[in-house]
This record gives C-alpha cells, sequence and structure tokens, in this order.
C-alpha cells in the first residue's frame, strides 16, 4: 500500500514539479549513452590487403585498372605531344620574327652606309670646289 501512496503523490504534483525530475533523468540517461559510447573504440580503416586469390573478380578488376591506367597514359602522352607541337610552332614564329628583325637591321644600315657615302663624296667635291673658288678669287 505504500508503493501506492507514493505513485499517488507523484501523480498529485503538478505537471511542472515533475518536468524538470523527467528531464534530470533524460540527461542521466544521456550521459550514461554518451560514456558507453566513449568507452567503444573507433574503428580504423584498415588497408585492403592484396588478394593472392585467383579469382575472377580480382581478374576482372585489375584488367580494368591496368586497361585504364594505359588510357591514362595515352591520353598523357597524347597532351605532352600537342605541348610540344605548341612550342615547336611557337619557336619557328619567333625564329621567323628574330630573323626578319635581323634582316631590316642590315638593310638599314646598309641604306646609312650608301647616304653616308654620297655626303662624303657631296662634300669632298663641295670642299674641293670651294677650295678652287677661293684660290681663283685670291689670285685676282
Amino acid at each position: 500500500m505504500g508503493e501506492e501512496e507514493a505513485n499517488t503523490v507523484e501523480a498529485s504534483e503538478p505537471k511542472e514539479l515533475q518536468q524538470p525530475f523527467i528531464e534530470e533523468k533524460a540527461a542521466a540517461a544521456l550521459n550514461d549513452v554518451a560514456e558507453k559510447k566513449s568507452v567503444i573504440p573507433v574503428p580504423q580503416k584498415v588497408a585492403a590487403a592484396p588478394s593472392t586469390e585467383k579469382s575472377p573478380n580480382n581478374r576482372d578488376s585489375v584488367l580494368a585498372r591496368v586497361e585504364t591506367e594505359k588510357k591514362l597514359a595515352l591520353i598523357k602522352a597524347w597532351e605532352e605531344n600537342e605541348k610540344a607541337k605548341v612550342d615547336n610552332r611557337a619557336h619557328k614564329k619567333i625564329s621567323a620574327i628574330g630573323s626578319w628583325e635581323n634582316t631590316k637591321k642590315a638593310d638599314v644600315e646598309a641604306q646609312l652606309k650608301r647616304i653616308e657615302v654620297t655626303f662624303s663624296t657631296i662634300s669632298v667635291h663641295s670642299l674641293q670646289a670651294y677650295v678652287e673658288l677661293l684660290s681663283t678669287t685670291s689670285l685676282d
């Protein structure tokens, strides 16, 4: 009978007073669960050991891996080939531009040389003419 009275007393209490008691029980239960979980070790990833069995599935997966590696190697070789082509084209164009610049420089230098020669011959002739003019006028 004492137990029934305790249950009735708990039931007769207002719900506001019962809720904190329930919340404390829930918090204690969560702590217990957390402690249990912390005791359990976390499984670590174990590296898959290569299978030594000669199963068809393993053979197929190995063949598929080899095939994909071969495709990737071919793709990489193609990319390197394309890069080499582009580099060679660029080098060819740069060389063509360099040779064009050199020929233009040579042409300009040749023109300057011709102009210098013509000025020097003109100046020599005009100097000689001036000297003759002076000598003739001084004699007169």
